[in-house]
């Protein structure tokens, strides 16, 4: 910083989710892992996540730093996207059957974006009805109104390019979505 003081870079965020694109409502699999200020995209056949904890790799020893920054450089190498996190703009749980591919934020307060126009800040919180949400497609089967879940298991990026992009987590308990939108 400019006086001096150093900050401590954020634990990186990384987990399996679904890429709703606006256009086509097609889902597109995908890990997302943070890296060095970057969000970073990647087929979920090319991912590379963490051993579980205390768990050794392939009969090794457990994870040490060096197999982790491995472990990252693949991730950025085998990546097909990328968003710099300084281009996300607001991050707000979605709110819209429909995913839109554009926003018109301009005056977003605390990284969290209004809606329909209304560009105060709002706060993002969990409902009761995010705690009956079993997750997964067991979870989808046994509601009533599926868009709904889908809606409230979804989250969107607003970049400073107008573009909105969503991802969707199995369940509103899923650690991506409450961190991003919660923090």
């Amino acid at each position: 910083m400019k006086d001096g003081s150093h900050l401590q870079e954020p634990a990186a965020i990384e987990g399996y989710l679904d890429r709703l694109k606006p256009l086509s409502q097609v889902k597109q699999p995908v890990y997302l892992a943070t890296h060095d200020g970057n969000l970073f995209t990647i087929a979920p056949t090319h991912a590379h996540p963490p051993s579980p904890p205390g768990l050794p790799i392939a009969g090794g020893p457990p994870m040490s730093r060096q197999t982790e920054v491995k472990r990252g450089g693949l991730q950025i190498v085998d990546a097909f996207g990328v968003i710099d996190l300084r281009d996300i703009m607001a991050i707000r749980r979605a709110f819209q059957i429909i995913p839109q591919p554009l926003h018109n934020e301009t005056n977003i307060e605390g990284g969290q974006a209004g809606r329909e126009g209304n560009n105060d800040a709002i706060q993002l919180e969990r409902s009761a009805s995010d705690d009956g949400d079993e997750g997964g497609a067991e979870g989808l089967a046994k509601s009533a109104d599926k868009p709904t879940v889908k809606v409230k298991r979804s989250f969107e990026l607003l970049l400073r390019t107008g573009h909105v992009v969503r991802f969707e987590v199995r369940s509103p308990d899923e650690p991506p979505l409450l961190t991003l939108i919660n923090d």
